[in-house]
């Protein structure tokens, strides 16, 4: 038990739902983001390429838990749904550097230019026949975000400005736990071993994939 005499292993099972939760939503907001940006830098290129990579770099010059930070602390309501947004908002920028490089090799490729020749538009030729084939990398890529957002939502829960109580969350938990050490370090140990066996398996998922 816990310091208020809660079950640990009752709060680490209901922390996973929250933190599963926060960082399924943050990878999906970040691939639609990363998708649509990449492939429109990489289909359109010229100015448009020019103007979105830019804004790509600007958002990676931040370190990424520094941001996600600042746009949590601007607003004094929490939920999960800041939380989720915050890191989404914060993670689609590697993966926008894949989908464009990918675009720029298959917009060349004799299946595009066939198509074109058959009269596809450019949604066409980009939604049904690029696209789909940009789908490797990217799963590969969210199934990494997704451990990189349970990390996340963990050092926000910690520092007091993620998943607010009454929702048990592992970061939470080891910041409830961190004066407790010395004494009581079960409170720790296993919300801590949650979160390390949690991202090394989607890390595991993503190298076999």
């Amino acid at each position: 038990t816990d310091a208020l005499s809660r079950d640990i292993l009752s709060r680490v099972l209901y922390g996973a739902r929250v933190s599963l939760q926060v960082a399924v939503a943050a990878t999906g907001l970040s691939v639609l983001l990363g998708v649509l940006i990449g492939a429109a830098a990489g289909y359109m290129g010229r100015w448009v390429d020019e103007a979105l990579m830019r804004l790509a770099d600007a958002f990676s010059a931040f370190p990424g838990i520094l941001l996600a930070v600042a746009i949590t602390a601007a607003f004094q309501q929490r939920s999960l749904t800041l939380v989720f947004v915050a890191l989404g908002l914060v993670g689609w920028t590697n993966l926008a550097r894949i989908v464009r490089a990918q675009v720029l090799s298959l917009r060349e490729e004799e299946f595009v230019q066939a198509a074109r020749a058959l009269g596809a538009g450019h949604l066409r030729l980009l939604f049904r026949h690029i696209l789909p084939n940009c789908l490797a990398p990217v799963i590969v890529t969210a199934t990494l975000l997704i451990g990189g957002n349970i990390l996340g939502e963990a050092g926000l829960s910690f520092l007091g400005i993620g998943v607010q109580p009454p929702y048990p969350s592992w970061g939470g938990m080891l910041a409830e736990a961190r004066d407790q050490l010395m004494l009581h370090w079960w409170m720790a140990a296993f919300p801590g071993a949650a979160i390390a066996l949690t991202v090394l398996g989607f890390n595991l998922l993503g190298d076999a994939l």
